[in-house]
């Protein structure tokens, strides 16, 4: 809601952390204080295209509640310099504030270049696979996911997005002093991992 965004980001809210990133494209992130909206900057042709996607991003949302695409709170441009125009992003975070996310990865089904550098935080596909992880989810759960997903693969290659991946948190309960009873998370089968995506 337009109230949720302005507490997390507007002019009363705390400062935003800005957040180291392994972007190629040399963009910005921020987070806001609360930890419930990132901030990235991103190119205008970039922009143009989210533009021009809202109208059928928004219907596919609302027709696939399940979908994993991040959730855009707002796309804006602003004028800084003399007529030069950034444009920038408003997404909710996947993470939820109330649980400590121990390990996250960026997951794109690729191998190339997949593998986080010394100093990084947020691990790739091939750390994933050599950590061994799977998300291990009941049954139906499993093929809500791979559905959901499957659809938003299709969505974005009708926009010829390619650049796509999922963004994984974990939470392990076991690790944690205090873990909120409720979260927006999916409990792993077993239960010993929360998943964040």
């Amino acid at each position: 809601s337009a109230t949720a965004l302005l507490e997390s980001l507007g002019e009363s809210s705390g400062e935003y952390k800005s957040l180291s990133t392994n972007s190629k494209s040399g963009e910005f992130f921020f987070l806001s204080h609360d930890r419930k909206f990132l901030i990235k900057t991103v190119s205008e042709a970039e922009g143009r295209l989210l533009f021009r996607m809202l109208p059928e991003y928004q219907d596919h949302i609302h027709s696939l509640p399940a979908s994993l695409i991040v959730r855009f709170a707002g796309l804006y441009h602003v004028e800084v310099g003399s007529g030069s125009w950034k444009y920038f992003l408003v997404m909710k975070s996947v993470f939820d504030p109330s649980c400590e996310i121990h390990a996250h990865y960026d997951l794109k089904g690729s191998l190339y270049h997949r593998k986080k550098k010394e100093g990084e935080s947020c691990g790739k596909d091939e750390d994933w696979i050599n950590a061994k992880l799977l998300v291990q989810v009941p049954e139906p759960r499993r093929r809500q996911m791979l559905e959901a997903h499957e659809a938003d693969v299709s969505f974005l290659k009708g926009h010829h997005v390619m650049d796509y991946s999922v963004l994984v948190g974990i939470h392990y309960p076991e690790r944690s002093q205090s873990t909120a009873s409720k979260h927006a998370g999916i409990v792993a089968a077993g239960g010993k991992e929360v998943y964040f995506l």
